[in-house]
């Protein structure tokens, strides 16, 4: 800390005690000075107006000179309003000191980019329920694997009405690989979607993919960056998938368990689906290892015509359900965001202990509940 009688640089006692003889407010504060005692104290070759109050005498700031004296103390570690104000009102007075400080701890650059207790989190969107099955898919791509057949990655699929998941063994993470998985695995057999959505890897952004939903008249969404709970069934079907992997591995053939692990996800019955996802793609459940009797007998089964005819009512009557959220949803959304002219922008992505997890400040150029437009380098930014 600084001794009783030095200033904190780099302050200019002269124009200090210039400043003090010209501003109204301090010469105020001479006529009716309240609990503080003042006196002209010579500071540095300067005659000062300082409160003798206390066991140090303190100089009377002018406002002028009221955001140099908080940048010397305050920038020193960057303290919480608390701390600073008992820090600058031991060594200055002047009015309103506490308000102000605080005022301009909230408006400090260096806390607001660095010193976040609590990182805006408004509440998750939900998806529309799909209509029909195979209409809304969701991909994503898990890995890299060690190497098995050649293969390093998955690409994975599945339906937000059956919950049918695939998840096809690919040798890179490339998007024409991505692409082709997608036409030779799914819409192959279950024809076009109405809607994919995926995260915002350079795969599921590129021009490339871009034009595969043209031709195919697909709706691409993409949840928002590194929030994978946006994207939350596909990624659930991945912890189911790698954690069967994982169990079931004995070596690096992970390609030869793949298919017994799928058949295991797709007959798992689904608690918020009261069925299994094979069930709701096929009708039936399928048969497993270990089942030693048939389902139905033959005498149960219906005629061809019949048996479809029944499927196609029971599936129309089938209600979609959303995706369940485990857990409470904790959200905070501060009061002043909506009506900031300017704001900060969380740096998600990967960085170094030194460095601050918000850039900004950034001019707010219009906004609604999920999205701002900000002007960042000299153009548009949309975040979330």
């Amino acid at each position: 800390m600084v001794a009783s009688a030095s200033p904190i640089p780099p302050i200019d006692l002269a124009r200090m005690a210039a400043e003090q003889l010209r501003d109204p407010k301090v010469a105020e504060l001479r006529k009716q000075p309240g609990a503080l005692k003042l006196k002209e104290v010579n500071l540095g070759g300067y005659n000062l107006l300082c409160d003798v109050s206390t066991s140090r005498p303190r100089p009377i700031v002018p406002p002028l000179w009221t955001k140099t004296i908080f940048d010397a103390i305050h920038n020193l570690s960057h303290l919480g309003h608390k701390p600073t104000t008992r820090a600058i009102s031991a060594r200055y007075v002047w009015p309103g000191l506490k308000r102000e400080v605080k005022n301009m701890v909230r408006a400090c650059h260096g806390c607001q980019a660095s010193k976040i207790g609590r990182h805006t989190k408004t509440a998750l969107n939900s998806f529309d329920p799909p209509d029909r099955r195979f209409g809304d898919i969701h991909v994503d791509l898990v890995g890299p694997f060690p190497p098995s057949e050649g293969c390093t990655y998955l690409f994975t699929i599945i339906d937000r009405f059956t919950r049918w998941p695939e998840a096809v063994p690919i040798h890179n993470a490339e998007a024409p690989t991505c692409a082709r998985a997608l036409l030779r695995n799914w819409i192959a057999r279950f024809g076009v979607p109405d809607s994919i959505t995926s995260d915002q890897g350079p795969q599921f952004t590129s021009g490339l993919w871009r034009e595969l939903n043209n031709v195919l008249g697909c709706c691409p969404k993409h949840t928002t960056a590194y929030h994978p709970q946006s994207n939350v069934m596909v990624e659930r079907f991945h912890r189911s998938l790698k954690a069967a992997l994982k169990a079931r591995l004995l070596g690096p053939g992970w390609m030869d368990e793949l298919p017994i692990v799928l058949l295991g996800i797709r007959s798992t019955w689904k608690e918020d689906l009261d069925a299994a996802p094979a069930l709701l793609t096929y009708g039936t459940n399928l048969r497993i290892p270990g089942d030693f009797f048939p389902s139905t007998s033959a005498e149960g089964i219906s005629p061809g015509s019949i048996f479809v005819r029944d499927l196609q009512e029971n599936l129309r009557k089938l209600s979609p359900l959303s995706p369940v959220h485990h857990g409470p949803a904790k959200t905070y959304l501060p009061r002043d965001l909506m009506s900031a002219e300017q704001v900060y922008v969380r740096h998600d992505a990967h960085r170094g202990p030194l460095i601050r997890p918000y850039d900004g400040p950034f001019k707010v150029l219009c906004r609604s509940d999920k999205h701002f437009v900000i002007l960042r380098n000299n153009k548009p930014h949309e975040c979330h």
